[in-house]
């Protein structure tokens, strides 16, 4: 199914999967949010179901279908014919013939999985401590090294505007939210809320809201390499175009996530 997957549909896919989050993660954000947000856990279930439209809205704007896909509503023919005929079936598409093989396969597809996925955290990972290193040798402006986290601080500084937070707000919202690009949106909510349980509260609860859900999401660069890992390891044959979406990927499903927190905004009271 996934190996006859259209270009826009594995981008929806790939969307989907960095704009939502596991219930595992979801603890996570709980444990860092429930002093100062004690509903929290309702919220990040909100945020998660809400990203699901927005992503495929976003997705599909960024890459329309142009053709019918092959998966659209019915198995394809030739599958089809190879199922119920139950003839010149892939030797891959035979049901195993006792538990060993079915432990054997599961174990190996496990293990070339993982290897993937590792493998491109460690270049990805590699590659921004490379580039944080140059980028040190550029003078500090204002006192701070130039650094990744801090590129992406001023390039997300438009879109705090757009989810609607107040001009003294957005020098520390962009902040929060380029740095979950690079130090993953764990981070960036225990930053959101240590600076929220200050005596001087630096965001409205309305703009505190619609920054917890515009964070819940895995768009950051090991989650690009996690998910661009596991697809190409499940489907090598789109291994090329799978590369090419991710970053594309990463991009809609910053949109999705800021989409999901705008609506947040302008639902949340004040």
């Amino acid at each position: 199914y996934l190996d006859r997957m259209s270009q826009s549909e594995l981008l929806t896919l790939i969307t989907c999967m960095m704009s939502t989050v596991a219930t595992t993660v979801m603890a996570v954000y709980v444990i860092a949010l429930k002093e100062v947000f004690p509903q929290i856990a309702g919220h990040l279930i909100s945020a998660s179901i809400i990203s699901i439209p927005c992503a495929v809205l976003i997705s599909k704007l960024s890459l329309p279908e142009n053709n019918p896909p092959q998966t659209l509503g019915y198995m394809p023919k030739d599958i089809a014919e190879k199922i119920f005929t139950n003839s010149d079936l892939d030797i891959n598409t035979k049901k195993p013939t006792n538990v060993m093989v079915v432990l054997m396969e599961g174990g190996a597809l496990g293990v070339k999985l993982a290897i993937s996925i590792a493998t491109l955290l460690i270049i990805i990972l590699g590659l921004q401590e490379i580039v944080d290193l140059i980028l040190n040798l550029i003078p500090k402006i204002s006192g701070q090294p130039i650094s990744i986290n801090r590129i992406f601080g001023w390039f997300v500084w438009p879109f705090t505007l757009l989810i609607g937070l107040k001009p003294d707000e957005w020098e520390m919202g962009s902040k929060i939210l380029g740095s979950r690009f690079i130090e993953t949106e764990v981070s960036a909510y225990f930053q959101l809320a240590a600076v929220h349980s200050n005596q001087t509260l630096v965001f409205s609860l309305r703009s505190f809201t619609a920054l917890t859900y515009a964070l819940c999401g895995f768009v950051h660069l090991a989650s690009l390499g996690i998910f661009v890992g596991g697809l190409t390891a499940i489907i090598p044959s789109k291994a090329k175009e799978i590369s090419i979406l991710g970053l594309r990927g990463l991009w809609t499903a910053f949109l999705a996530t800021l989409l999901t927190g705008s609506i947040a905004g302008a639902l949340a009271y004040t």
